[in-house]
């Protein structure tokens, strides 16, 4: 009797299982190597500061010499690491939840100052709107403008409703939110400029835009492919290649990755182009304009007052930036010709508008002091000087 056939088929059998299980081992080694990458990449960003890169972008900014307290700054980076956003309506997101060392963000998604909270039943109401340099990136609560304020008026109710990115017509549309909740206003105070002119001036933005309105667009879109793979699971195939190859690609993915840090601009031409098209500036200016009227009108017709600021930016006016050279040269020399393109506008619209509650403190930070972590946020110094052009101009 041959039992060649035999022989071959065990040999065959023998090889295919030993390869299963090496490619299996593989894959589950790749995965741990790659978990162990990821962890000591993040551990990496904080740790001592010598070991790390001349540079200021991300976590790397604790570094700056405005911050005296580097364990400190460190930390406020950390917590800045771990936030989460979620879904707002109208509004598009806001913050989860969060309780850090530096950091503290409210069941509705609102950065407060814990100390402060016994204040809020005061019948004296202020309401800080704006983007992330209202929130405050780059300082802790007691920091922050609205806190910096409240510390020199205790018996206010000082609330900041600043989230990242936001532009003035999200800041309107939350006003809206909180009119139609039924909220007390009190007085209220918009601190615009950067994020009109980032967001507004992108290629692929309209006025009435945001900043996520690509991507939230995209995953809508997708919503009908993700929803039928979420009905019938993945097919075969993609959950073979998972089980075998899957950590190993990831992994190729991770070590081909350029970790070191962006000292040039990684934008693409043209993604900002206010600087090419004199009415579309015109009409980023208009509309920041247009929404401070809106919501000067809706906060007065309720009762209270109305202030904006124009805020400081970096690529305009005449600020220390020696500092931050290599950070600014991460953003290219389109956006800095965005700001040269409406900020004159802005001036220009706020000059015949000759309203007493509008100020420009675009030139606020101008000087040798040093002011800058990025071409908006400031540190504590930059925050009180706001802090202290709100209280002058009440």
């Amino acid at each position: 009797m041959n039992n060649k056939p035999v022989s071959t088929f065990r040999l065959i059998t023998i090889w295919i299982s030993v390869f299963t299980v090496t490619l299996l081992l593989i894959n589950f080694t790749a995965a741990i190597v790659l978990s162990f990458l990821q962890e000591k990449e993040k551990l990496d960003i904080f740790a001592n500061g010598d070991k790390l890169p001349d540079y200021t972008r991300n976590q790397f900014r604790f570094r700056l010499p405005n911050y005296n307290d580097k364990n400190r700054a460190r930390e406020i980076y950390r917590d800045l690491d771990r936030l989460q956003a979620t879904y707002r309506p109208y509004v598009a997101w806001s913050m989860e939840p969060y309780q850090g060392k530096t950091v503290t963000i409210a069941a509705s998604g609102e950065r407060v100052y814990p100390p402060l909270l016994a204040d809020r039943n005061s019948n004296v109401v202020k309401r800080f709107f704006g983007g992330s340099t209202m929130w405050g990136v780059g300082v802790e609560d007691k920091d922050t403008i609205p806190a910096l304020f409240n510390a020199k008026q205790p018996n206010t109710a000082v609330y900041n409703h600043g989230q990242f990115s936001y532009n003035s017509r999200q800041e309107l549309a939350l006003l809206l939110n909180l009119l139609s909740s039924g909220e007390h206003l009190g007085d209220v105070l918009f601190y615009d400029g950067v994020n009109d002119v980032a967001v507004n001036c992108r290629a692929d933005t309209g006025l009435n835009s945001h900043n996520r309105e690509k991507k939230m667009r995209r995953m809508i879109n997708a919503y009908p492919q993700a929803r039928k793979l979420q009905q019938e699971g993945p097919g075969l195939l993609d959950s073979f290649r998972g089980l075998f190859i899957g950590a190993i690609q990831n992994l190729f993915i991770e070590l081909k990755r350029d970790k070191s840090p962006r000292k040039t601009s990684s934008w693409d031409r043209e993604h900002w182009t206010c600087h090419k098209d004199p009415a579309k500036a015109q009409m980023v200016a208009d509309n920041l304009l247009k929404n401070w009227q809106l919501a000067h009108d809706l906060v007065t017709k309720a009762g209270g007052s109305f202030q904006a600021v124009l805020q400081p930016v970096a690529l305009f006016a005449n600020p220390r930036l020696d500092h931050i050279e290599q950070e600014l040269a991460y953003w290219g020399s389109e956006l800095p010709a965005q700001y040269r393109a409406v900020y004159p506008l802005l001036l220009k619209g706020i000059k015949k508008l000759d309203v007493e509650w509008i100020t420009d403190a675009s030139s606020l930070f101008d000087g040798d002091e040093l002011f800058y972590i990025d071409f908006a946020h400031v540190t504590a110094n930059g925050n009180q000087r706001i802090a202290e052009l709100i209280l002058e101009q009440r």
